[in-house]
This record gives C-alpha cells, structure tokens and sequence, in this order.
C-alpha cells in the first residue's frame, strides 16, 4: 500500500509541483541570471536554455539592422564569445570599466495551466553614464525539476555606434 502512494506522490511532484511556474520563479530566475553575468558564467546562460530553444533576434546599430534566428548552440557559441570578451576585459587591466547589465520586468503572464509564463523585459547596457544598447525582449519561460529554463525569445536590440 505504501509504494503506490509514493509512486503517486513522485509523479505528482514530477509532472505537477516541479513543473509549476509563477512570478516568483521568473525573478529569481532574472536574479540569477544577474549574478551569472556578473561572474562571467557562460555555462550557466547554455544550461538555462532548453534543448530545443530558440532567439529571434533584431539589433539595429545606426541605421544597420541585423536580423538573425538561433538555435541553442549558437546561442551558447555566442554568449561564451561575449563572456570571453569581457573576461579579456576585465584582466587587461588597462583602466576600461566593464559594462554594466541592467534587466526591468516590465510584465509577466503566467499560463493558466502554471507551467509556463510570458515574460517582457527591457535590459540596458551602460558604461558609467553611458548608454552602450537597449534590448527589449518577449520570452517564453517554463520549469522543469524545480528550474526555470528559458524555451523561447524575441528581442529587439538598439546597440550604439
């Protein structure tokens, strides 16, 4: 008697109470992705991703506009690269500040099943007083074992000259 109450017990956490989402998660999981950019922590943007994640990226630079759709890979490719660049930064140690990252959650909408939410976002790149880009973004966030992984993102970029 006692196995199948347990059996019952796991499956409802696993495909119930471990896959519930709601605001609070996606701060956290905003938080958490502050403290990795912070720490120069590739890896942990790569292991936020599901494997069938997806960006739909627009970056205007002056009159430039770049339009781009990557997968998981490249978007790991591309992070580690960013994160490569501002570790070089950082211990060149020739006076150049590092950027600054900033992120608003400006709305989150939870689906009603609670297994996933919307999320719109506004980050800031500065260098002191600066304004270095502008990226607003849409993104699909759901969670799995107790942790949120971003499925899917649209973002707009205005990135300065």
């Amino acid at each position: 008697m006692l196995v199948p109450l347990l059996l019952a017990g796991l499956a409802f956490w696993y495909f119930e109470l471990a896959r519930r989402i709601d605001e609070a998660a996606v701060r956290d999981y905003y938080n958490e992705q502050m403290q990795a950019y912070y720490r120069f922590d590739g890896d942990w943007f790569c292991s936020s991703m599901t494997d069938d994640y997806e960006v739909v990226e627009i970056t205007y630079t002056g009159k430039q506009r770049k339009d781009e759709r990557l997968n998981k890979a490249e978007s790991c490719k591309r992070t580690r690269e960013t994160v490569a660049e501002l570790v070089e930064i950082r211990d060149a140690k020739i006076g150049l500040p590092l950027p600054s990252w900033t992120i608003e959650v400006k709305n989150i909408e939870v689906a009603d099943d609670r297994h996933s939410a919307t999320v719109q976002a506004e980050g800031r790149m500065t260098v002191g007083a600066r304004d270095l880009g502008v990226t607003k973004w849409t993104e699909r966030l759901i969670r799995r074992n107790g942790r949120v992984f971003s499925e899917r993102s649209n973002s707009t970029a205005w990135v300065e000259e």
